[in-house]
């Protein structure tokens, strides 16, 4: 089984990309899980807390989410193991070492994370693009609005994630159509 990450900032065409590897994969007869971690618990209480009440995370919250991503592991991933050829992340711990930054740095929550024994992904894309354009994708969805300035802020952190983790792939999506992001995948993945 290989484990493929997908993370970055919204409206960068995450989502698509995922939609397009989900349905490849099953047009070639390969078995996948796709895992939307905010779809389950406890991650899902804890991520719902969190944007009602945003404040700096502190080292226990940041334990807390860890744990959580675990238990969502072990329980919903760990049964089906062998079941499956693609284990597919939308969001993984990048995220959390990105939008809980504040008290620790992007290492120290990755190391949190992976003091769980959650697995590192074989391949983890960052999408992001200019926060310009992520801002008129948001509006254009009608869905929550970042300023510009946290989306700006949320892309240049994901950049130096790149920068510190060479292993994941920065993908810049503003002035590329889905078919040639989605290439730019398949080349990655080998498929």
């Amino acid at each position: 089984m290989r484990i493929i990450n997908f993370d970055g900032i919204r409206a960068s065409g995450k989502s698509s990309q995922l939609s397009l590897l989900v349905k490849f994969l099953l047009g070639k007869n390969l078995r996948n899980k796709l895992v939307h971690e905010k779809d389950y618990e406890p991650l899902r209480s804890l991520a719902l807390y969190w944007s009602n009440n945003p404040k700096p995370f502190s080292h226990n919250v940041i334990k807390d989410f860890a744990k959580a991503r675990a238990e969502i592991y072990r329980k919903e991933v760990s049964p089906i193991i062998k079941e499956i050829d693609y284990l597919i992340f939308d969001r993984y711990f990048y995220t959390s070492a990105v939008y809980q930054q504040g008290i620790l740095s992007m290492k120290e929550i990755i190391d949190i994370n992976l003091q769980q024994k959650i697995p590192i992904p074989d391949y983890s894309f960052i999408f992001v693009c200019q926060p310009q354009t992520a801002l008129e994708r948001m509006q254009e969805r009608d869905s929550k609005i970042e300023s510009l300035e946290e989306i700006t802020k949320k892309r240049e952190l994901y950049i130096d994630l790149t920068k510190q983790y060479p292993e994941l792939y920065l993908i810049d999506t503003t002035k590329k159509t889905a078919e040639e992001i989605f290439r730019e995948v398949r080349k990655k993945l080998n498929l």
